[in-house]
């Protein structure tokens, strides 16, 4: 379940030590600070497997949507679900905490997870009805469209502050060795836009759902800003950039990124297999991108 504990104090020249072992990007970087260039990739890791995808789907009896079709409309009219979209560098590790907080928070079984793995923030002009991860065919590459990786979740209305705080409790206290303390994502190795954080919600920060990710900012001392789409990297910079959804929508992953461990952890074999389980469902189905890096 998310930490509720404080922050963790970590020396920023000691990640940049690690970023061998949690490098998680596509591209060849610069040296962080106080520490040595790094030269494994998550594109070469995702070159080194192609992975299989079922994509079966299932059906559903009439008289199972007429019992459980009131419940569902009565609760939502309630406290109306919300598509949220979250993110702080690799999804593969926001992924794995957001389906821990839909768990925890809303007693959610593996069955009934809505956390995705994809993209959004991209550029305002952006036209396409898909972005995909970097490939070698050069199809809907969400960096060049000015997108981020994020994960999205479908919450109630209501719930929005406990999220809130799972996802802010993901943010790291930093000192850089001279005198300088900030927040910012577990593995800042990978640099670019692609990885900024940012999250998003209906109505954006003046919408009116903004209040308790204001609070929980505060509390860290985080800045928001409203973003605009294509926005630059926030590494070091103690900032979260906004978006609203009806604006800078969510364009889900492709397959083989969802239910996957991240490159400085193994969640499981439990955990990858929902990858597998959705599919055949049918409840996750291919988006038109590339199913691999190539």
């Amino acid at each position: 379940m998310p930490s509720s504990t404080g922050p963790r104090m970590v020396s920023y020249a000691a990640v940049a030590l690690t970023t061998l072992l949690l490098r998680c990007s596509g591209f060849t970087m610069t040296a962080a600070p106080k520490g040595p260039p790094t030269s494994a990739s998550r594109g070469d890791f995702l070159k080194s497997a192609a992975i299989g995808i079922l994509g079966a789907g299932v059906g559903v009896s009439a008289a199972s949507v007429a019992v459980e079709r009131p419940v569902l409309e009565s609760a939502e009219a309630a406290d109306p679900l919300v598509e949220t979209y979250w993110g702080n560098g690799c999804f593969w590790h926001v992924q794995h905490e957001m389906i821990k907080a839909e768990q925890a928070i809303l007693g959610r079984s593996t069955d009934e997870l809505t956390s995705y793995a994809g993209y959004g923030g991209a550029k305002k002009n952006f036209q396409g009805d898909k972005l995909c991860y970097h490939n070698m065919r050069g199809i809907g590459d969400y960096g060049k469209a000015g997108a981020a990786e994020v994960v999205s979740v479908t919450i109630p209305s209501s719930k929005l502050p406990e999220f809130s705080k799972a996802y802010f409790d993901m943010f790291v206290k930093y000192d850089n060795g001279a005198g300088r303390i900030f927040m910012d994502r577990r593995d800042p190795q990978d640099r670019g836009g692609e990885y900024r954080s940012l999250l998003g919600v209906p109505g954006g920060l003046s919408g009116p759902l903004a209040d308790p990710i204001k609070q929980e900012a505060a509390a860290r001392g985080l800045a928001l800003r409203e973003g605009n789409g294509g926005d630059p990297d926030t590494l070091m910079r103690n900032t979260v950039f906004v978006m609203d959804t009806a604006t800078f929508p969510f364009f889900k992953g492709e397959i083989y990124h969802q239910f996957h461990n991240d490159m400085s952890e193994d969640y499981g074999r439990k955990y990858n297999n929902l990858r597998k389980q959705y599919a055949e469902e049918g409840t996750m189905q291919e988006t038109g991108c590339p199913e691999k890096f190539m």
